[in-house]
């Protein structure tokens, strides 16, 4: 026969009119042989890439991929030249089926196994004689790579299969003795297939070589066991006991009564299925491992994932490997009507195996052993769609492992997993490229390539779900006057939901998929669902929806559990859950259905929750309280939740946006005359200005708040607002108004046994007394506040104590008491965001800088500098670069560190406080110094001088001293600076710094961790 024809099984061919093509190029062959593996479908073009370059695909990929195809174009050119075209995301190959073999060897097979089944033996064994005439060796020999063998994978079982079906008639047709050889080589290169091994035990026994036989079933009971842990299947050891007794029937070439009609009940397959690659292998191991059932459902838990349409493109992929047929049945799990019981599922399945009505059993258990008993002996797939829990399923399973169960649910069916031996299988969304090809297979891909990014976001709307992809695909397509643009600003718009509904059938669309799932719940948890419906957050955390379960149920444990089995919230991370993106916009819907009443009392519970838990909120929640607060602040409470806010100011970069909250907050506290509102909302502004480094502002409303809570009788059994106001003023090196205070805070919270606020204020203790110089009561404090953190629900603490504590050391000069603390915390996430590891940095770069490793020194600060530019804390950018100028001065760059300071340091000296200028002016004065500028110097040497002693802070003045020794030096006063340097000696003795240590000129701290107010 002349024209094109393509040869698969075996190495790749190309012929026309007999004569070879050849087929050149790097990537010539591989794309051509996927391209006839889907003959007449599109395979997508990430698909291909990924054929080619599996995860490490070039830049040009798709390029490579357009290139190639003109190629091919041009090498297979004709006068009868194959149709391959470009469509949607991929590529098409049109040819007729007759001129692929692997398409020959697939209507061959089907013909056989429908001359089989109508008992004509002779016309089947010459069928599948031909098909397998049609191979000459491994299909697509030569070519590698993921994708390809996978396919080839499949297609060598379907060869496998045919085989075994011959072998089977032919020993049925009485040629036993032709196939011993074939089977024993068969078994040989595939030693753990049982059904070889069972045709060539069948085949050496009515040979008359039955030992043989049982040698067999010896050698394959003893590999599966050594080799696989396994035992021989029922099957083959029901043929092995029938041998042992003689009870094997002689096959006879006689014509037997025709046999019950061979079921083929599966539903159509869907033209556009797309994507599912993971889930269709997955199926494939299932099968190829023997397992009798497995589940498919959902991960993203809701109906519309396209659980029934894998199912049933899987199921027409592998119909040809079940003879015996295929039953479905739509238990209408989650439907209007009722689902269908156990007992009537099994009466239309008896009836479809050729059971009369008066035959089936009406006891249910009757008949089931008779379902079971029927598919004994049988290869048969049975596909339960749509089931509502394992107690409607577990009746339906086959019994013989020749049969394959499949089920779909948007039930976990865990008990079929803990009991059945069922195989989860849990599919989720599609990717985002996924969903723009299935999308190209409902509309014109020339209107969608012409909008890309309306396409996307078409695609993202959707949710990624495939009934919604569909749903928004159909109804795009039926409106060719408008472009995806317009589709897509209406579907953005209110009610996307009822948007994505099929004009002409009401019933398919996304809120009816919903309810079902919704309406199948018990009480308590559907009750649930709707409370949760009322968070505006992404995410919500999973002790919030225990605190809502535990208003309408004793078991909130239990009804959480139910939304998840029922994929209406899925776990996600460290113990949060959440909506797809779709539910949740339904679960806001029914929860907007309240009246204002109900849905007032549930926000009153959620920001109940917040301000309970607000000291250990995770980082997570952050985004989820601003979402609140701006979905709430109408309320006059939502101050409460305004307040947790100063739990989270050293996350992220959005500190402008929580003042502007905060303020409006505190205007509404005002004009209500809502004292503990307005005391808190001081109080938490303080706290966010503080993180922004405006010291003095901190302080002014810190000071409302404490002013506030004496003259309104505000309840502070703990002591917050005082003890942050010391806090403050510790900032700002005021120390010895600060320690008061925060002791007076610290004496409250041990009164009252709140252990959280006796920590952090131990903590703040410890640092205050450092900076008076002492060292002993501050490291006292410290490791007191440390040894709290032991506690589970003080963790969170520890690394920001363990800083302090190491700022002790660095500054007393233990290193090696520091240098096992700095790896610590280093070594574990960082809990303030970027913070302690930034401040980490600078303390190990002084230790490197004391030690003459400047290398060292400028990566760690280089490093900090990094951190500090990824948030608003001025402060610490400005730690970080005194820490850079002190090296840049060691290391002989005086005038870069003076430009450094000048440039960095910021001019508004009063926001910044007194302490971090004081610092700057210590080193601008050791820089001048170094330069011979000693008059300059010593202007900056003595303005920071004053500063230090003002405060007090001893060592920064004794650090001070010592540079403005060398700025005498430099200025010839040598008595000045001899006094100076006596001076910096009897402070460092007084503090108890090693006098050879004190020559240094360490790096200056002055910031405390971010979380030590409240």
């Amino acid at each position: 026969m002349g024209g094109v024809k393509f040869r698969i099984l075996g190495p790749l061919e190309v012929s026309r009119d007999g004569e070879p093509v050849t087929i050149s190029g790097r990537h010539h062959p591989k794309l051509l042989a996927l391209l006839l593996l889907e003959t007449g479908r599109v395979v997508t073009v990430s698909r291909l890439v990924d054929a080619l370059w599996e995860n490490d695909p070039p830049a040009t990929a798709r390029r490579q991929i357009q290139n190639t195809m003109a190629s091919l174009r041009r090498q297979l050119a004709g006068d009868d030249s194959p149709t391959l075209e470009a469509t949607g995301e991929g590529y098409r190959l049109l040819v007729p089926a007759k001129t692929v073999d692997a398409q020959c060897f697939t209507d061959l097979v089907r013909q056989a196994r429908t001359a089989r089944d109508t008992n004509d033996l002779p016309t089947a064994s010459r069928l599948f004689a031909e098909a397998l005439a049609l191979w000459r060796g491994e299909a697509l020999a030569g070519l590698s790579g993921r994708v390809v063998e996978a396919a080839v994978v499949r297609l060598n079982e379907s060869r496998l299969s045919a085989i075994e079906d011959r072998c089977d008639i032919d020993i049925a047709l009485g040629r036993h003795g032709q196939v011993v050889g074939e089977l024993r080589e068969l078994l040989e290169h595939h030693p753990y297939r049982q059904r070889v091994a069972g045709l060539l035990m069948t085949a050496l026994h009515h040979s008359g070589r039955t030992p043989e036989a049982l040698e067999v079933f010896t050698e394959v009971r003893a590999r599966l066991s050594d080799e696989l842990g396994l035992d021989p299947d029922p099957d083959l050891n029901r043929l092995h006991g029938e041998i042992l007794r003689g009870d094997l029937d002689t096959p006879t070439t006689e014509p037997t009564p025709p046999s019950a009609p061979r079921p083929a009940q599966l539903p159509a397959d869907t033209a556009t299925f797309t994507g599912r690659e993971e889930q269709l292998a997955a199926l494939d191991n299932l099968l190829a491992d023997g397992r009798t059932a497995t589940v498919v459902s959902a991960i993203a838990g809701m109906g519309g994932a396209g659980k029934t349409a894998l199912a049933v493109h899987w199921a027409h992929h592998v119909r040809d490997r079940f003879p015996d047929g295929q039953l479905y049945i739509n238990l209408r799990g989650y439907d209007e009507a009722a689902p269908v019981s156990p007992a009537d599922a099994l009466t239309r399945f008896l009836n479809a195996l050729g059971q009369p009505g008066a035959a089936i059993p009406t006891d249910p258990d009757e008949a089931g052993a008779m379902y079971r008993s029927l598919l004994a002996d049988q290869r048969m797939l049975i596909l339960l769609d749509n089931a509502r829990d394992a107690a409607q399923v577990r009746p339906l399973l086959p019994g013989g492992g020749g049969n394959f169960a499949l089920i779909t649910s948007r039930d976990r069916l865990t008990s079929l997993v803990a009991l059945d031996d069922v195989a989860p299988l849990r599919i989720d969304t599609l990717s985002h490229e996924e969903s723009v090809d299935l999308l190209s297979n409902l509309v014109d891909p020339v209107r969608l390539h012409s909008e890309p990014e309306a396409t996307h976001q078409l695609a993202r709307l959707c949710g990624h779900l495939p009934l919604a992809l569909r749903i928004a695909g159909a109804n795009l397509a039926d409106r060719p006057e408008t472009n995806v643009t317009q589709f897509v600003a209406e579907l953005e718009g209110p009610q996307r939901l009822q948007k994505l509904t099929a004009p002409d059938d009401p019933a398919v669309a996304i809120t009816r998929t919903l309810h079902l799932s919704v309406s199948a719940l018990t009480p308590a948890a559907r009750q649930l669902f709707t409370l949760l419906g009322i968070l505006p957050g992404e995410d919500f955390s999973h002790d919030l929806a225990a605190h809502l379960a535990g208003t309408v149920t004793d078991d909130a444990p239990r009804a959480i559990n139910e939304l998840e089995a029922a994929h209406l919230v899925e776990s996600h991370h460290d113990n949060r859950l959440r909506f797809h993106d779709l539910v949740r916009e339904y679960a806001n819907a029914r929860a907007s259905q309240w009246d204002d009443a109900d849905r007032g009392e549930a926000v009153t519970r959620v920001i109940g929750w917040y301000d309970h838990n607000k000291a250990t909120l995770p980082t997570d929640e952050r985004d989820n309280v601003l979402r609140m607060l701006s979905a709430w602040n109408h309320r006059p409470d939502s101050w409460r939740l305004a307040a947790v806010l100063g739990r989270f100011v050293h996350y992220g970069p959005d500190l402008p946006r929580q003042l502007e909250l905060l303020r409006h907050e505190l205007s509404k506290a005002e004009h209500n005359q809502d004292h503990p509102g307005r005391c808190q909302m001081n109080s938490t502004l303080a706290i966010v200005h503080r993180e922004m480094g405006h010291r003095t502002t901190a302080i002014e409303y810190a000071r409302e708040a404490v002013q506030i809570m004496r003259d309104h009788d505000v309840d502070d059994p703990v002591g917050k607002y005082v003890g942050n106001l010391g806090l403050y003023l510790g900032d700002m090196g005021r120390v010895a108004e600060a320690v008061p205070l925060v002791l007076e805070s610290y004496n409250a919270a041990v009164a009252t046994g709140d252990d959280l606020f006796a920590t952090i204020r131990a903590s703040t203790l410890g640092t205050l007394y450092a900076e008076l110089g002492d060292y002993g009561e501050g490291e006292k404090w410290t490791t007191m506040a440390l040894k709290l953190t032991e506690q589970p629900s003080l963790r969170f603490f520890r690394q920001g104590i363990s800083y302090c504590l190491c700022e002790q050391y660095v500054s007393s000069r233990r290193f090696s008491d520091a240098e096992p603390l700095i790896t610590d915390i280093l070594n574990q996430p960082d809990s303030s965001g970027a913070k302690y590891h930034a401040l980490t940095l600078i303390l190990r770069a002084e230790i490197n800088r004391a030690r003459g490793r400047y290398d060292a020194a400028h990566e760690d600060l280089a490093e900090a500098l990094r951190h500090a530019s990824q948030t608003d804390r001025s402060g610490l950018r400005d730690m970080a670069e005194c820490g850079m100028a002190e090296l840049e001065i060691q290391t002989g760059h005086p005038r870069q560190a003076i430009d450094r300071l000048m440039s960095s340091h910021p001019a508004n000296t009063d926001q910044m406080g007194a302490l971090q200028r004081a610092q700057a002016d210590r080193l601008l004065c050791l820089a001048h110094a170094r330069l011979g500028d000693g008059d300059t110097a010593i202007n900056y040497g003595d303005a920071a001088l004053a500063a230090f002693r003002s405060m007090p802070r001893p060592l920064l003045e004794a650090r001070t001293l010592v540079a403005l020794a060398e700025a005498h030096d430099t200025g010839g006063d040598k008595l000045s600076a001899q006094r100076d340097r006596e001076s910096a000696l009897e402070i460092f003795t007084r503090l108890g710094i090693p006098v050879e240590e004190s020559r240094e000129v360490p790096l200056g701290h002055g910031q405390r961790p971010p979380h030590w107010d409240t």
